[in-house]
């Protein structure tokens, strides 16, 4: 075993020796306190059988009163019963007073059954409690005498607990005095750490509303960037979107920033600003809060589904409130876009644009949706099926293939337009009367060829029927509107939260705002002073050296201050030990002690006011990140180290003669 184990072991053994009354005592009063429980219970227990004997002597003798009273009433009903037979016609008073001595019969048995039963009862309670029932005037002496040593016993009981008590109350107070002496130590070895943490909390908390304020700035800067035109000008639109962005910021989940940046994707999407103002911004902020999208997917998603769907910028409320429908149908917002860039090209053939267009595909979209097609393959057959609607020559084909059957399909008006939704369903469903599989096949393969994917869209159409279809379109109109769920959702105390957060985020981008110009001037001003200070070193190498190794002596010094701080708490620790132990047994140390007590606290405070010194002084608090990276080089430096101590005083002479020469 080494010599550093050994008075390791030694000091253990020893402070295990001294605080062993300290453990003996707790110990000890423990045990006391469970002793004075139990004798206490036992107490009870006795209580209770006293009460117990006392109540069974109680229903003995009732039981025997109610015996007697029951043997005379039985006696007298049984002489009235034979005096009622020998009369030949007994009155009806007669009748009723022996019906009533039989009644009283009735009573005195069952109050005797019942007194039987509590006898039972407390004899069986009694032989629980170890108590004979038939004992009577042994018994009742028996537990008082029990009574009586119990409670000499529980007296001596509190008397030793009342001892102990005091004991340990002088054992706290010796504690009191450790822990005081731990608190002095505490104070030393977290002094320093706790001003390190609060100059980062601070600057943490002040540096918040400056982020948000540069956040809000960049994405400003960006919107503003994409309204910008020739010799770098911005339209006047850029302060209404810039305010219509603060106000979506302040309702809805979300920061000011996170909208600026959504009205910024809008017009990278070729959205004018009209438009945006119009009620594509709001509408495509609603859908992104309704549909969990970021702001900037919800623009990018808004601006194509208004391309695909030629929507006017009033309708775009309308039409996003179309999508959140189809959403919750079912139909995955994507697939919704992709079939609505396909399918836009049958507009023209319905003649409808925009909203009303999306409503009439909206139920098309939705079915094929639960079929399981893609939106871009539905969107495309669905464009097919139209599309053939207007090719007389497949037409004159597929009804070339009818002839006999009497079916002839027209899918135009006499203008040659297409006839509408539902006649395109009431000629679909002719060819359900068709019996003959093959010219079915035949007259679908005419008119609309043999792709997979439209024959797919084509079945889900015929076998649906318009049944189907206006079942789907009532299940989308019998849904709240985008704004109804909306508002309903930022009831939330999830969304509340958030918005409430993105109102905080502007709060503290307003505060930046104020200090923006004098941090930009800091900027620039440090910028100057970092060009000025590198041709400053430049100029003076020798200087500059010199500096460098007088913070590197700063940075050993501080670090000394430091060990010693640290050295002073690793042996306060032990002292209170020895205090404790020295309380135990009684040894009194108050000089010694005061006087270690002196120095200690002396020093402590020595330190401390360096500590407080360097964290006041900007300066010194600059030298001392500097004498961070100068303790790193001055350990790389190794035997040179020694060397650069020497040379301190002379290379700093040297950079003083330098500087005056200058």
């Amino acid at each position: 075993m080494s010599d550093k184990n050994l008075r390791l072991q030694v000091v253990l053994n020893a402070v295990d020796k001294l605080t062993r009354p300290l453990k003996v005592a707790q110990a000890g009063s423990k045990e006391l306190a469970s002793a004075v429980r139990q004798t206490r219970e036992q107490l009870k227990r006795l209580n209770d059988a006293g009460g117990q004997l006392k109540s069974f002597d109680q229903l003995s003798q009732s039981l025997s009163r109610t015996s007697n009273e029951l043997d005379q009433a039985r006696l007298r009903a049984q002489m009235m019963t034979r005096e009622m037979s020998a009369l030949e016609s007994p009155t009806k008073k007669q009748t009723a007073a022996l019906e009533t001595q039989w009644r009283a019969v009735s009573r005195l048995e069952q109050k005797q059954q019942q007194e039987t039963r509590q006898m039972a009862a407390a004899r069986a309670e009694l032989y629980r409690l170890g108590i004979s029932a038939g004992g009577g005037a042994r018994e009742t002496a028996r537990i008082t005498r029990e009574t009586d040593r119990y409670n000499k016993q529980l007296a001596e009981q509190e008397r030793r607990l009342r001892d102990v008590g005091e004991r340990q109350r002088k054992l706290n107070a010796v504690r009191a005095k450790a822990d005081k002496m731990r608190d002095v130590r505490n104070s030393l070895a977290g002094n320093g750490a706790g001003m390190m943490a609060a100059g980062v909390t601070t600057g943490a908390t002040l540096l918040a509303p400056i982020r948000a304020y540069s956040e809000s700035e960049n994405a400003a800067n960006q919107l503003a960037g994409s309204m910008m035109g020739p010799g770098g000008k911005v339209a006047p639109e850029f302060l209404k979107l810039n305010k219509l962005a603060i106000a979506l910021g302040d309702r809805l989940p979300g920061t000011t920033a996170d909208f600026q940046n959504m009205m910024t994707m809008l017009r990278r999407q070729g959205m004018s600003a009209q438009v945006i103002l119009g009620g594509l911004g709001e509408s495509a902020a609603y859908l992104g809060v309704q549909l969990q999208m970021a702001p900037t997917d919800a623009a990018e998603f808004a601006a194509k589904l208004q391309d695909a769907t030629q929507t006017t910028e009033k309708d775009m409320m309308s039409l996003m409130d179309v999508i959140q429908r189809g959403y919750y149908a079912g139909v995955d917002p994507g697939n919704m876009l992709q079939g609505f860039s396909k399918i836009s090209a049958a507009m023209d053939i319905i003649k409808q644009q925009g909203l009303d267009a999306a409503k009439t595909f909206a139920p098309l979209l939705v079915m094929a949706d639960q079929a399981s097609m893609a939106g871009e393959s539905a969107g495309n057959a669905y464009r097919k099926i139209f599309q053939a609607t207007l090719n007389n020559k497949k037409i004159s084909k597929a009804n070339d293939e009818l002839a006999g059957t009497g079916i002839k399909l027209s899918f135009q008006n006499s203008k040659g337009q297409f006839a509408g939704l539902e006649n395109l369903y009431k000629q679909l469903d002719k060819l359900n009367q068709i019996t003959d599989d093959g010219k079915k096949q035949a007259v679908k393969a005419a008119l609309f060829g043999d792709d997979a994917e439209t024959l797919q869209a084509l079945n889900i159409m015929i076998t649906k029927g318009i049944a189907g279809y206006r079942e789907t379109a009532a299940k989308l109109d019998n849904q709240a509107t985008l704004r109804e769920r909306v508002e309903a959702s930022l009831n939330t105390l999830g969304n509340k939260w958030e918005a409430a957060g993105g109102s905080f985020t502007n709060a503290m981008a307003s505060i930046g705002e104020t200090v923006a110009p004098v941090l930009k001037n800091i900027a620039d001003w440090l910028g100057n002073l970092a060009s000025a200070l590198d041709g400053f070193v430049k100029r003076h190498p020798q200087l500059t050296a010199a500096l460098f190794k007088i913070a590197a002596v700063f940075a050993v010094v501080a670090t000394a201050a430091g060990v010693l701080s640290l050295a002073l708490a690793s042996i306060l620790g032990p002292m209170a030990i020895v205090r404790v132990s020295a309380g135990v047994l009684g040894i009194k140390f108050a000089s010694a002690f005061g006087l270690i007590k002196q120095v200690i606290g002396g020093a402590g405070q020595a330190i401390l006011w360096l500590g407080r010194l360097m964290m006041a002084n900007p300066i010194l608090a600059i030298v001392g990140l500097i004498a961070m990276g100068a303790i790193y080089i001055w350990q790389k430096l190794g035997n040179a180290g020694a060397k650069i101590h020497r040379n301190v005083g002379r290379h700093f002479v040297r950079g003083i003669q330098g500087m005056g020469c200058n």
